[in-house]
């Protein structure tokens, strides 16, 4: 059986997906009104060139497997060690599962929808989900029947822990799907500062829309603060930096320049990057911290908490930057480069974490007794770059519109969706001075850091808690910024206190480990996840 479904033969089924889906989508009747070749579209011919690239890709692939014996035995070995890996395996299986349902779900919906806007782009994109589809289905059967001894040892192991971990994630895609379509204004609510039903346009992703459009029509979003100020319309000011005002302008580049359709697309990103979340946690505390119903209690923690709806329900992109930093803290320990660069990422997505921006260069200068500098000096590049490279245009174009935009978010009056004031609102403070409270406990934070007392995830709970409690502005989305970090430290703590934990540090230097555990915090003999 492994013979028979080598890696030649798994290569050369995705070709043949790819080809079936390929000849689908030219098949898929014309559109005349955006005709550009053959009665298609410049969208819809490069969508044709693009998969006959990567089935062309994937053939050459299974030519070459069946040539080259020595480069077949390599790619098999690499392949088998990530297989052979628990928590890898988990991971595959999880995303290959999520990935075939998502694909088949896409094709029901392309064939039943009836709204004839949604249904022209659905029915161009049923031939990908199809074969993205097929690919998954036959990625998850080569893995079982190509290395089944792997596969059979890890189903006995972990099959009840998969099988959870897949149906809590299934369980919170269908509900935050319904949540995201669902009509917010037939919600009964008993307080009238409990209502929801806020117009799509006051919200921020109609903003986010809208700079897309501004980037498409060759306008710099962060030209606009003059007029946008004058006008009184600060709500709809670009505040943020411009990784998502790029993500915006490709979407309707790419042909969703109609609001309902884009908000299509943008929802399905934000529903993976929230399930990704909740993975994230069931693996660190099934792996990393050797505890099953901790990391399902995680992931139930995160999914439906109500910050967690309130995100889902008003369009909210913070689950791509929680997931982006949740990941960076977890690297930490074994591979900081990557770690500082997700960090970078998630701020340029959304600033919300900045604050975190002198601990992840505390622990860089602590990270090694020597060279404190030359590790400094990295950290400090690496999690600037992508924020930097991604404003470069706009900072070349008008540095005052940019920077006064940005700059928007710490200036503004104060403000909550809670009526929670903080201490400098109700003292009545501006300026500097509304900014010391906050700042006082950062510093000691900070400083506490550097004497290295405390761990990551606690470090950038604290972080972020100081931030909710005491900074002027307060919305209900900065609120989903805690719980995974709660969840997180809460593992942490439990672990080292009953002695499991992953067998790599997980503070920085100079935190000392508590008894029952070795001098670099590990313990002995533990192996969950390898």
């Amino acid at each position: 059986m492994r013979r028979q479904f080598s890696l030649g033969v798994y290569f050369a089924c995705a070709a043949a997906e790819g080809i079936i889906s390929m000849t689908l989508l030219a098949l898929v009747p014309s559109d005349p009104e955006n005709a550009w070749l053959l009665g298609r579209s410049i969208t819809r011919m490069a969508m044709i060139a693009a998969g006959l690239g990567l089935t062309l890709f994937f053939a050459g692939l299974a030519v070459r497997s069946s040539r080259d014996a020595a480069w077949r035995e390599r790619l098999d070995g690499w392949i088998g060690d990530y297989v052979g890996s628990d928590r890898y395996l988990t991971a595959v299986s999880s995303v290959l599962m999520a990935g075939f349902l998502t694909g088949c779900y896409l094709q029901f919906v392309s064939f039943t929808a009836i709204d004839p806007l949604h249904r022209s782009y659905l029915v161009r994109l049923a031939p990908w989900s199809l074969w993205f589809a097929l690919l998954c289905a036959s990625s998850l059967l080569f893995i079982r029947v190509h290395y089944q001894p792997a596969w059979i040892a890890y189903m006995h192991a972990h099959r009840v822990s998969l099988l959870t971990i897949n149906g809590v994630l299934l369980l919170g895609a269908v509900v935050h799907m319904h949540l995201g379509n669902m009509d917010l204004s037939t919600v009964k609510t008993y307080s009238a500062s409990d209502q929801i039903g806020t117009p799509i346009e006051q919200q921020d992703i109609y903003a986010v829309y809208l700079e897309g459009q501004n980037l498409l029509n060759g306008v710099n979003p962060y030209t606009r603060i003059t007029s946008l100020e004058a006008s009184g319309g600060k709500s709809m000011l670009p505040t943020y930096l411009p990784i998502m005002y790029y993500g915006s302008w490709a979407t309707q580049r790419l042909g969703l320049r109609e609001f309902s359709l884009w908000l299509d697309v943008w929802q399905g990103i934000f529903l993976l990057f929230n399930l990704a979340v909740a993975y994230s946690l069931f693996h660190a505390g099934y792996f990393v911290y050797g505890s099953r119903m901790l990391g399902i209690f995680a992931s139930l923690l995160w999914l439906f908490n109500r910050w967690t709806l309130y995100v889902t329900t008003v369009f909210q992109f913070d689950f791509i930057p929680v997931f982006l930093l949740v990941i960076s803290l977890g690297l930490l320990p074994r591979n900081r480069l990557a770690s500082y660069l997700l960090f970078g990422l998630s701020l340029a997505v959304k600033h919300v974490a900045i604050l975190l921006i002198p601990v992840y260069l505390i622990w860089a200068w602590r990270s090694s007794d020597e060279g404190r500098l030359r590790q400094l000096v990295i950290g400090a590049l690496a999690i600037g770059t992508i924020p930097f490279l991604a404003s470069l245009p706009f900072i070349a174009l008008d540095p005052l519109g940019f920077f006064s935009s940005l700059w928007f978010s710490v200036a503004r009056l104060p403000g909550t969706h809670m009526g929670a004031l903080s201490l400098d609102a109700l003292l009545g403070w501006v300026g500097n001075a509304a900014k010391l409270p906050m700042l006082g406990l950062m510093l000691l934070i900070y400083w506490i850091t550097w004497k290295g007392r405390l761990s990551y995830y606690a470090t950038a709970l604290l972080v972020m808690l100081v931030f909710l409690d005491f900074n002027s502005v307060l919305f209900n989305q900065y609120m989903v910024w805690t719980a995974p970090l709660i969840a997180l430290t809460v593992m942490e703590t439990t672990a080292l206190h009953w002695g499991e934990s992953d067998p790599v540090v997980r503070g920085p230097r100079g935190v000392s480990p508590p008894a029952g555990l070795g001098p670099s915090g590990t313990v002995s003999g533990h192996s969950r996840g390898k």
